[in-house]
């Protein structure tokens, strides 16, 4: 009934992981339709183009299944394109709570700016004016623009709708109405909205398309996924390997020579930045350039073997290339483990029950390994679980250093280029193994003690 439970759990966080993730995506900066639409390329949409990008990637439509605003804000704001004009109005309508007269401002301005003939004079008077989200810089605008119209005592033909953009800007700075501001509003859009779009394709295994380069993100992941993972089972398996053990012997001899040489080491370990270790490691242990004898391990990434050679080659070069960033991942794994264990270990000695272990007889390494050990270990696994999210984020910055193409590189070289889509999906992954790994953890805390099983059941 407890794993039962537990797994149950699984779900709903996972949802709630994903609707973080894709709250975070809306609020990355730049426009996404110019981003999917131009990718890599330099430039600018026409109209017509960013209207059949945005409607052709769903960005016409709702974000969420519902919408909770002001009263002020119509319920069709989301339709409003480019988004740079939507960010605008919305701004004008939170100056003024009158979405009415704020439209009415804006399509007095698309009207100005649409016809063919304006002079250049005055079509970059509108165009300033087009730009500006605050009430205040318009008002000075207004005040600054010297009228073009009038020549020599006449009146131009579009003096007239000059008059009408003004009357609408005055209709707009007038006529307020802040009180909806603060009046809430809940508007239902139904399932036709980018979340659960987006959701859909999630779970068919569509993690989207990149913004750089056309990728769909799930190819681009797959191998920085699989080096990554390997990097950092590895650092677990190496570290809880060394730890452990250390950890027993180190409670076992508390307060020798031995644990207080073994507690100054690891503290001493756990002190030093990763990146630190990593750029000195990087500099004087792969190259002769300040000793011949320092040239012990291959340099940055993974070698330059080709897929056609030989199994057994490639595999001796790239274990060569991981040796550095392996060590680099493991050393503050090992050395807060190793602490962990210790005080858990030191507990647990302390116990009557092994205490009586020792007064019927029983060998002093039956008494440790045999029943001090297993009760020692549950601290341990839920520390373990807590330890895989500080690793992934660490294998971060070791990735960048020694160029290991790796979840932490391309999401670094991701966030330098604008791809969003794939630096989401990043931590998506990573939030996923991350509730993985704890669920995995309580899962095996209640394998080896059955009484959070039977507690469990009792409640």
């Amino acid at each position: 009934m407890y794993f039962f439970k537990r797994i149950l759990l699984f779900p709903p966080m996972a949802w709630l992981v994903s609707l973080l993730a894709f709250a975070l995506s809306q609020a990355a900066p730049g426009d996404p339709v110019e981003q999917q639409c131009l990718g890599s390329n330099t430039g600018a949409l026409t109209a017509e183009e960013y209207l059949r990008c945005a409607r052709q990637h769903g960005f016409d439509k709702p974000a969420f299944y519902f919408g909770l605003m002001p009263k002020a804000y119509p319920d069709t704001l989301y339709k409003i394109l480019p988004l740079q004009k939507r960010r605008k109005i919305k701004k004008l309508i939170a100056q003024t709570g009158n979405a009415q007269n704020v439209l009415a401002w804006q399509k007095k301005l698309d009207q100005f700016l649409s016809k063919p003939n304006l002079p250049d004079t005055i079509r970059k008077k509108i165009e300033s004016l087009n730009a500006l989200d605050d009430l205040t810089q318009i008002e000075r605008q207004w005040q600054a623009w010297q009228d073009p119209t009038r020549q020599n005592g006449k009146t131009s033909n579009i003096e007239q709708d000059l008059t009408q953009l003004f009357s609408a800007f005055r209709q707009m700075q007038t006529k307020r109405e802040t009180t909806q501001l603060y009046i809430p509003k809940l508007s239902w859009h139904g399932t036709d909205n980018r979340y659960h779009h987006w959701l859909k394709a999630l779970l068919k295994g569509d993690l989207g398309t990149s913004y750089y380069d056309k990728q769909p993100v799930g190819k681009k992941i797959r191998p920085a996924l699989f080096w990554t993972l390997l990097l950092n089972t590895l650092a677990f398996i190496l570290a809880f390997a060394i730890a452990i053990p250390l950890g027993v012997r180190m409670a076992v001899r508390a307060n020798s020579r031995f644990d207080k040489l073994a507690s100054l080491l690891l503290f001493s370990l756990y002190a030093l930045p990763r990146f630190w270790i990593a750029t000195l490691a990087l500099i004087f242990l792969t190259s002769s350039y300040y000793a011949p004898w320092l040239n012990l391990f291959p340099g940055p990434g993974l070698g330059d073997l080709p897929a056609t050679a030989p199994l057994l080659h490639r595999f001796a070069e790239r274990a060569a290339h991981l040796i550095l960033p392996l060590l680099c991942l493991t050393y503050p794994l090992l050395a807060f483990i190793a602490r962990q264990m210790r005080n858990s270990m030191l507990e647990v000695l302390q116990s009557e029950y092994i205490l009586a272990a020792r007064a019927r007889g029983l060998s002093e390494r039956r008494v440790i390994w045999r029943h001090a050990f297993r009760n020692a270990l549950f601290p341990i696994i839920t520390i373990a679980a807590s330890l895989l999210p500080a690793s992934i984020a660490g294998s971060v910055v070791v990735e960048q250093i020694f160029a290991i193409p790796g979840m932490g590189l391309l999401m670094y070289e991701s966030i330098l280029l604008n791809d969003w889509p794939v630096v989401f999906a990043i931590l998506l992954l990573g939030s996923l193994l991350t509730m993985l790994g704890l669920l995995f953890a309580d899962l095996l805390y209640a394998r080896i003690n059955p009484k959070v099983r039977f507690q469990n059941q009792k409640i």
